[in-house]
């Protein structure tokens, strides 16, 4: 397998924990009590500057490739670059709600709560779509001299939370993460 599948398999794994500490904080609110939402925040964050401006555009220029291969797999490959999309713009509808709570703005927890739950689970739905659906085929179509010329162009992007160095800024997500442990 691919070290670039590796890779990507690693990030949606890392993805998932933050999510399971963003529903955590969504399933809170839905109790009545007070959520974190400078944590809530921190996640948001991170998923605008590491997922949405590394990993997937990482994917869209892998699973395009697997489409120029594959013709049958445009309409997924389609489909799977749009949602890239479509999270951006949930996430940062998100976030701004988020925020507007944290600068004291007021928003409807229940408004809150929907659009987090609907991001969550858009988000988990899509990392397994492409896990079930669009890696097994880059494995079976790609071949060694295209995950070179991949690898080669791929950008060497540092993590900044689950990378060597953590940013300052996400070691309280980090610090959370290791208490669900």
């Amino acid at each position: 397998m691919s070290e670039l599948i590796r890779r990507l398999q690693g990030e949606h794994d890392n993805f998932s924990k933050l999510l399971a500490l963003l529903h955590a904080e969504i399933e809170t609110l839905d109790r009545g009590e007070n959520g974190n939402f400078r944590l809530m925040t921190d996640i948001m964050d991170y998923m605008a500057v590491y997922p949405d401006v590394a990993h997937h555009p990482l994917e869209d220029r892998i699973f395009t490739r697997l489409a120029q291969l594959d013709p049958g797999s445009s309409d997924l490959v389609d489909e799977i670059i749009a949602e890239h999309e479509r999270l951006r713009h949930m996430g940062k509808v998100f976030s701004d709600l988020v925020r507007g709570v944290v600068g004291g703005g007021i928003t409807s927890v229940d408004k809150l709560s929907t659009l987090g739950h609907e991001y969550v689970a858009l988000t988990r739905a899509h990392s397994a779509r492409e896990q079930s659906d669009i890696f097994p085929r880059l494995i079976t179509v790609l071949s060694d001299e295209d995950w070179t010329e991949l690898t080669a162009a791929a950008a060497a992007s540092e993590d900044p939370l689950f990378g060597g160095i953590v940013d300052r800024s996400y070691e309280e997500i980090l610090a959370q993460i290791e208490r669900r442990r």
